[in-house]
């Protein structure tokens, strides 16, 4: 597996944690601990048979932040803290 950090993440991070991201060893760590909060899934179909993907979110108790991560594309693709902001701006 090559897992890799992409853009977004690596952004999200540094605004959330004034850090810089972890590496992939510990990216992983933090998954293998962390609580699983939903399973990767692909590849699922909508209503039209377009493919996508569910990505899998991991809760990291100790950063108090949830990873997510693209499995089928190898890419950890954000991080969600309560520092994020509210889906539509609110």
């Amino acid at each position: 597996m090559a897992l890799t950090l992409t853009t977004h993440f690596k952004d999200q991070w540094r605004e959330y944690f004034h850090e810089e991201p972890p590496n992939i060893p510990r990216i992983l760590n933090m998954i293998k601990k962390g609580v699983w909060l939903q399973r990767g899934r692909r590849p699922l179909f909508d209503e039209e048979g377009v493919p996508y993907n569910i990505v899998g979110m991991y809760w990291d108790t100790e950063k108090n932040c949830i990873i997510k991560v693209d499995w089928h594309s190898e890419k950890v693709v954000t991080v969600v803290t309560p520092k994020s902001k509210r889906n539509g701006g609110r």
